[in-house]
């Protein structure tokens, strides 16, 4: 895009027609195609086909992105997204469950991690992991247990790309997403609750949450609140309040 031709050709225009001109763009880029190794075509904006990994980081901020984006202009018309921070500041993706336990050194942290991610896929089939888990006091009795190691093993890579959807994703500035490190749910909603009212980091940076983000965290979209875990039921609802906001732009999944 040749900017400076671009600028000249949004000025040209009255509100209604860079309305018009705006949401075309949008519904242009999200109308983007990619293919299979077979080269059959798919929309990459289907919210199903987003991920954390690559090659579709860029799409999944940008859904994140614009989902903030018109929870302001939805409910909030007094008030705009403030789109100088997210020019000034480097944004990024966050998970809700943490996507690796591998740098986690506290035992009951590391366990409640296998019990909220085996929670958020409703995997009944892995309480006898649970429970064989919870029987170790330390880390390095896990860790020596060579046969519960192979099993948790297991569960990270089959639930890797599970924890990378966009059910279980969000958006947050860089300066809240250096403070949180592989927290779990409830330590990440009880920091982040708290930076958004302070205002800053615990290194006294400048921090801005999207409402989207404490939105998530509150389960605002959720029937049953449950603060302690994020939940498969949870995840489901923030996929489908994403979609339903951005109906209008979305492609329609065939």
């Amino acid at each position: 895009i040749d900017v400076t031709t671009e600028i000249k050709t949004v000025k040209e225009k009255t509100k209604e027609e860079l309305r018009v001109y705006l949401i075309g763009l949008i519904k242009t880029e999200f109308a983007k195609k990619g293919k299979n190794e077979d080269g059959s075509e798919f929309n990459i904006y289907e919210l199903d086909n987003l991920s954390y990994k690559p090659p579709y980081y860029a799409e999944t901020k940008n859904i994140l992105f614009f989902y903030n984006v018109l929870y302001y202009s939805s409910n909030m018309a007094k008030h705009k997204f403030p789109f100088e921070l997210y020019v000034k500041e480097k944004w990024s993706i966050e998970h809700i469950i943490p996507q690796n336990p591998k740098d986690i050194l506290d035992v009951d942290i590391y366990k409640q991690w296998y019990i909220d991610l085996l929670s958020y896929n409703d995997s009944k089939a892995y309480i006898e992991i649970i429970d064989q888990l919870q029987k170790h006091q330390t880390l390095n009795d896990i860790y020596k247990d060579k046969e519960l190691m192979a099993k948790l093993d297991k569960i990270v890579i089959e639930f890797e790309d599970t924890t990378h959807k966009i059910d279980n994703l969000l958006l947050l500035d860089r300066n809240t997403n250096s403070s949180l490190g592989n927290q779990l749910f409830k330590d990440k909603r009880v920091n982040i609750l708290r930076f958004d009212k302070n205002g800053t980091n615990d290194k006294g940076d400048p921090v801005f949450i999207p409402i989207e983000t404490l939105n998530a965290f509150n389960k605002t979209f959720s029937e049953k609140i449950n603060i302690e875990n994020w939940l498969k039921e949870d995840g489901e609802n923030y996929k489908n309040a994403i979609s339903e906001r951005l109906a209008d732009f979305l492609p329609k999944t065939t």
